[in-house]
């Protein structure tokens, strides 16, 4: 009886001590996405308002550019 009883709390102590060793991996794993998704989030939405103000801003400085060389060249 007694030998059952070690053996049934050996095997919960390695069931839960490998459980413990799948939640670290899953907690790894998870939280390198997240940051790989976060940062593919960030650089996406900064390439976005870049060719925004791109696009904003070409035309006024083209304009102006043209000022520029017609009054250089005048």
């Amino acid at each position: 009886m007694g030998v059952v009883f070690v053996l049934l709390v050996a095997i919960l102590g390695l069931v839960l001590q490998r459980q413990a060793a799948m939640q670290r991996e899953v907690r790894s794993l998870s939280g390198g996405i997240i940051h790989e998704l976060f940062d593919r989030s960030l650089r996406s939405r900064g390439e976005a308002l870049a060719t925004e103000l791109a696009d904003a801003l070409a035309n006024p400085l083209y304009y102006s550019d043209l000022d520029g060389i017609g009054a250089l060249v005048r």
